[in-house]
């Protein structure tokens, strides 16, 4: 009886022809359709969305990714009070986007993003108060961007590129002050950029206001945005000194300020960008000499400052080594730097020469400058002495090593042009391939799928997870690739697969099935609490992981597990429990680990990996996943494995381990692992224990 149905999951099939009516779904609270070839041609075409109107208990809608067309109906907002997200995007939509969608109160996403919807964003939109991911890009709404966006206070990240709005950007956005991401870029916008987006302390990820008409000064306050990860104002008509505080956006990895009317010197601060991997400033008016501290950037991949007119020598160390990495055509009084750049020679002359002036200054300030480069060098070598003594202490554990650099061309020779015979692996947002490199080396290459909607997000997350976490059950980075399109990070090859290969080998990739013992069992288990505990309570802040399962628990040489795919991963704010750092959309995890909690709209929270790590628990010792065929109607894994104890647990027990080596010491402890396993898989978070607490548990199973 479809009646009873409360979840129906069809994505990411070849189903096609109409989408049917769907009035019989009362109970229905996640309904996805999304990536198929669904059509709703012919009269009637968008009653499906109606039919949904006696659906009050609706959570969660999903028709992205198919072939609707049409224009949306008012009746969009007849559906249930209760839904959070509606993810309409990837279809051929026209038409404007009704403003009864403020009728959904309880919307925390709306995604109609690659449609073809014209006219005016409601405004009304900015009543939605649960509101935190708007996504309207690639569609061709025009007028201005509201004002009352500035009124949704949870607001976590707009991207409104590609479209035709004009007008000013609202300073009611400073409101926002949760706004991780402000997307603007490819629009009509004028006037100047307020100062109020430069003071929203969360702004922790993507500043893009390029391909503008934007004017004015850049305010100072850019230095505020010390958590930003990128900051792109390419193209627009933006002028004045770029400013000294620049160099204060601490986390910055992306800046693009090319192709405007910036002059003035390239400040000396941007060497306090330390992470900075890409830099353009081409297309401007900026004069001097380019500063020798850039060599001190180590991670920087693009240097761009063709079309200026600097001038001076330029600097041989860091990237300037790398004449494919630099530009600098267009500046017709640079001399000198490394041979491969095709720079004339600096004449020696013009080199010592500054005039007698200068020279009377130099002697005059000699003393006091020679002073205090003595106490600097004193400082320098006290601090630099410190950091070199801690790195001695860690070098055990931290294992530090130079992270060779790929290019694409690299990784294309490993995997034999990316060839189905490397593929080792594939996900929503990618393939993993076994790579080998000339040297004879092994690395994991997982290639992302950026036509893929979320993939770019993924790949964010990913990085931002793994650049900052360290820990001996994680799967470490040895490096990355981005080259335009084409996205890919390198990481620790794991000879043994990983954890649903060994509990659900396939007959066809399996030459000998590997056996796995109590003990190795609880070992697994015990290197992924740890690796959890890490992520929750003892990283700087919080990250909570959002997709734990088997196939994401890789196995080493030695059957150590790695806890890896941090694509959909989370970093929590400091003192902001229902705030988070996110580069993934839409429902956080894989059906049957993903805690209840999160289908109910609930934020992420660290209690949703120890559900995750409870139901991995039960599936390691019983070898039966979560969405085995012998769970259905009121019956799932936890109630199935607590229906078993204490007393009968021994035939729920993994044949495997029953059948090899099973002792009567084993049962105790199975008992015990058993039970760990339902604590945390119970329904309610804030009955779990939390990771330290279960790694204690665990530890005490081993002895």
């Amino acid at each position: 009886n479809a009646s009873s149905l409360t979840r129906v999951d069809l994505a990411n099939n070849s189903f096609s022809g109409q989408i049917p009516w769907l009035g019989n779904l009362p109970n229905i609270q996640i309904l996805s359709l999304q990536s198929n070839q669904l059509v709703n041609d012919g009269a009637g075409g968008m009653d499906f969305l109606a039919s949904l109107a006696n659906s009050t208990q609706l959570q969660v809608f999903s028709v992205a990714e198919n072939q609707l067309t049409g224009k949306l109906p008012s009746s969009i907002g007849n559906l249930s009070r209760q839904l959070s997200l509606l993810v309409m995007n990837n279809n051929f939509f026209h038409g404007s986007l009704p403003g009864e969608i403020s009728n959904l109160v309880n919307l925390t996403l709306i995604a109609f993003e690659h449609n073809s919807l014209t006219g005016t964003i409601p405004p009304s939109i900015g009543t939605l108060p649960n509101l935190q991911y708007i996504f309207l890009q690639e569609n061709k709404f025009s007028g201005k961007v509201p004002e009352s966006l500035g009124n949704l206070t949870y607001l976590a990240e707009v991207h409104l590129s590609n479209n035709l709005l004009e007008g000013t950007i609202p300073s009611s956005l400073g409101n926002c002050q949760r706004l991780q991401l402000l997307d603007l870029s490819v629009n009509l916008l004028n006037g100047t950029i307020p100062s109020d987006i430069f003071e929203i302390p969360g702004l922790g990820k993507v500043l893009n206001l390029s391909f503008n008409s934007l004017s004015g000064f850049v305010p100072f306050e850019l230095g505020d945005l010390n958590m930003v990860q990128a900051i792109d104002l390419a193209s627009n008509q933006l002028s004045g000194d770029i400013s000294v505080t620049i160099g204060d956006c601490s986390s910055l990895l992306y800046l693009d300020m090319s192709r405007n009317s910036f002059q003035g010197s390239i400040p000396n601060s941007l060497d306090k960008l330390k992470a900075i991997e890409y830099i353009d400033l081409s297309s401007n008016n900026l004069t001097g000499n380019i500063s020798a501290s850039l060599e001190s950037l180590k991670f920087l991949q693009v240097l761009n400052l063709s079309r200026n007119q600097l001038s001076g020598e330029v600097p041989k160390a860091g990237i300037f080594e790398n004449s494919t990495a630099v530009s600098l055509s267009g500046n017709l009084k640079l001399c000198g730097g490394v041979p491969d750049l095709g720079l004339p020679k600096c004449d020696s002359h013009e080199k010592k020469s500054g005039g007698s002036k200068l020279k009377i200054v130099l002697a005059a300030t000699l003393a006091s400058v020679a002073f205090i480069i003595i106490v600097s060098m004193l400082v320098f070598w006290f601090v630099r002495k410190k950091d070199s003594d801690l790195r001695a202490v860690n070098e055990e554990a931290n294992s530090p090593e130079m992270y060779p650099m790929y290019r694409q061309h690299d990784l294309k020779l490993a995997t034999r042009n990316f060839s189905q015979e490397y593929m080792i692996g594939e996900g929503s947002f990618g393939s993993v391939y076994k790579g080998v490199f000339e040297d004879g080396s092994l690395a994991a290459i997982k290639v992302f799928k950026m036509g893929q909607h979320g993939a770019s997000k993924s790949f964010i997350a990913e990085c931002e997870a793994l650049r900052s976490i360290r820990h001996r059950n994680l799967v470490k980075i040895i490096s990355l690739c981005s080259a335009g399109d084409f996205k890919a990070l390198v990481l620790k090859f794991m000879p043994n697969g990983n954890l649903e290969q060994l509990l659900h080998p396939r007959i066809e990739d399996c030459e000998v099935e590997k056996v796995v013992d109590m003990n190795q069992r609880l070992k697994i288990a015990q290197d992924v609490a740890l690796a959890l505990e890490y992520l929750h309570h003892d990283c700087e802040t919080p990250v909570v992981h959002c997709d734990l399962k088997p196939s994401n628990v890789l196995l080493d040489e030695e059957m150590s597990a790695h806890v890896g795919d941090f694509g959909l991963a989370r970093i929590l704010l400091k003192n902001s429990p229902n705030a988070h750092l996110s580069s993934s959309v839409g429902l956080k995890g894989s059906i049957g680990y993903m805690a209840p909690e999160y289908g109910m709209g609930a934020g992420v929270s660290i209690r949703g990996d120890v559900y995750s790590f409870g139901i991995l628990i039960l599936e390691i010792f019983t070898r039966k996943r979560p969405i085995d065929h012998l769970f259905s109607g009121d019956m799932d894994l936890q109630k199935w494995v607590s229906m078993h104890l204490p007393d009968h647990f021994y035939d729920i027990v993994d044949n495997e381990l029953k059948a090899k080596e099973w002792q009567a010491e084993h049962a105790d402890g199975m008992a015990r692992i058993l039970n760990i396993g339902l604590m945390c898989a119970r329904k309610s978070p804030e009955e779990r224990p939390t990771m330290r607490e279960v790694s204690v548990m665990i530890k005490k199973c081993l002895v």
